[in-house]
């Protein structure tokens, strides 16, 4: 109840963490309710609706986001034509803070980095630096274009996100080679797996 003379109050939601699934989430919707009044100087349609959402957010480590991996990605449909996954492996960079190698990321002997943001558990970014070597345009594209080093960077207008419960990520990029042009917009998505998920990938040839 909003006493009379004040235009707020506050009150607690408890939610139970064990009711939300790691992919899904719970809304509650809140509803102002007058008695007699239609409209209010202060609030416009006196019956008004907000949604309180409750997500799941696991506890950040690092190290979940090490080791084994598979990479899916609209790279393959365009450039690695026959390739359905890879299995890769990661590690924590050393030299810089909540940040990832990921090795061989699409081609051997061109390694990734990506940093985790985890200031905010509701807005877990990915950030990855602007200009990294994915490769070179001989085995991309079967002949070189301008200094042969296909690069890559991560677009702005499309946010890049992992979950700490799932395991996985979401990273768009932007391949380009400098003095000739940007290749298009793909998106990955990467899911750490167990070492024995890992061995049964292995015997399957990937």
């Amino acid at each position: 109840t909003i006493k009379a003379g004040e235009r707020a109050t506050s009150f607690k939601i408890k939610g139970i963490y064990d009711n939300v699934a790691e992919s899904d989430s719970l809304g509650v919707v809140l509803r102002l309710l007058t008695k007699g009044v239609d409209e209010w100087d202060a609030y416009g349609d006196a019956n008004q609706e907000i949604k309180v959402l409750f997500k799941k957010v696991c506890p950040f480590d690092i190290n979940a986001f090490t080791g084994y991996l598979t990479l899916q990605s609209t790279w393959f449909n365009d450039y690695m034509v026959g390739t359905d996954m890879r299995l890769l492996k990661s590690e924590v960079d050393p030299s810089a803070e909540n940040t990832i190698i990921i090795r061989n990321l699409f081609y051997q002997g061109f390694d990734v980095k990506v940093r985790l943001d985890n200031e905010n558990p509701l807005t877990p970014n990915l950030f990855m630096d602007e200009h990294q070597l994915m490769g070179d345009t001989r085995e991309a594209f079967g002949t070189v274009y301008g200094n042969g080093e296909l690069m890559m960077y991560q677009p702005t207008i499309y946010t890049s996100y992992y979950s700490t419960c799932e395991q996985f990520m979401l990273l768009y990029f932007v391949p380009y080679v400098e003095g000739v042009g940007t290749v298009g917009t793909f998106v990955n998505i990467m899911k750490w797996i167990s070492d024995e998920e890992a061995e049964y990938y292995k015997r399957l040839g990937y």
